[in-house]
């Protein structure tokens, strides 16, 4: 994982948190675009094609879940991760099989290290299903 360098887009309304994941995965060496709301995020994702999407749920107007719906229809994202981040645990818990099209869900305050390993092993899952991903969410 240290030499893999990745496209990610971080769709999340808290400005500063935003930027801190950005910040942290830029220091791994990533190349990162924040998006503060699932408008930008729809703008943003067809130019910059991320590789992995990490997308809070408690977004406002189109939530996560909506945004990533759409998102994962996208016929260039096919080859996505897209991971949920909130500050929810229950959500965690009620959301776990895919719905969405998330790989995964995540509880803040975020690990990166074990985000991107994750990450990692959802992007094998994704590739060994043939790039769906909403197929490859339940993996």
């Amino acid at each position: 994982m240290q030499g893999v360098k990745r496209r990610i887009m971080i769709v999340e309304d808290d400005p500063d948190y935003g930027l801190l994941l950005a910040r942290m995965l830029q220091a791994r060496g990533h190349e990162t675009r924040v998006a503060l709301d699932a408008l930008d995020a729809t703008l943003m994702a067809a130019d910059f094609r991320p590789e992995l999407a990490i997308i809070d749920l408690g977004l406002p107007g189109m939530d996560g879940l909506e945004l990533s719906t759409w998102l994962c229809a996208h016929p260039k994202l096919s080859q996505c991760v897209f991971i949920a981040i909130t500050g929810n645990p229950t959500v965690t818990l009620a959301r776990r099989k895919g719905h969405g099209g998330f790989h995964a869900y995540l509880t803040k305050p975020i690990d990166i290290d074990a985000l991107l390993e994750l990450s990692e092993q959802k992007r094998l899952a994704l590739e060994e299903s043939g790039g769906n991903g909403a197929a490859a969410a339940t993996r």
